[in-house]
């Protein structure tokens, strides 16, 4: 009875420990998702920047143009075609650049789907030995 009960408890702390390794495992993989996660993320605020420098250059502007109005000095036209390409060109931009989260999101979520059925599909089709 003593044997069985040492032979339980120690199948046990096998099991144990089995699932702790299973489980940091997963804890790996997962790291290494949120990794690339935080890589395209970075990657998508380093888009973000010359867009910024594209709105302050268009401040800029846009201060010296009412500048120009206050004394009573019409803008020229060339000037006002230039503002508004610019306001079309930073509206694209911001367009493209709403879509970038949940492009981010989706990738995220595909890759780690598909890591974890694969594992899963490894883990039902071991072979006993």
């Amino acid at each position: 009875m003593k044997k069985l009960i040492m032979d339980l408890l120690k199948a046990m702390v096998n099991a144990t420990l089995l699932l702790l390794l299973l489980c940091l495992f997963f804890g790996w993989q997962l790291m290494g998702r949120v990794n690339q996660v935080t890589d395209q993320v970075t990657e998508a605020v380093a888009e973000v920047a010359p867009l910024k420098t594209r709105v302050e250059a268009l401040r800029g502007e846009l201060v010296g143009l009412r500048s120009d109005l206050q004394n009573g000095t019409l803008p020229a036209a060339p000037q006002l075609d230039g503002i508004e390409a610019r306001l079309d060109y930073i509206s694209e931009e911001l367009t493209r650049l709403r879509a970038l989260p949940a492009t981010i999101v989706q990738q995220a979520a595909e890759s780690a789907a598909a890591e974890l059925s694969g594992q899963i599909i490894r883990l039902t089709t071991c072979e006993a030995s």
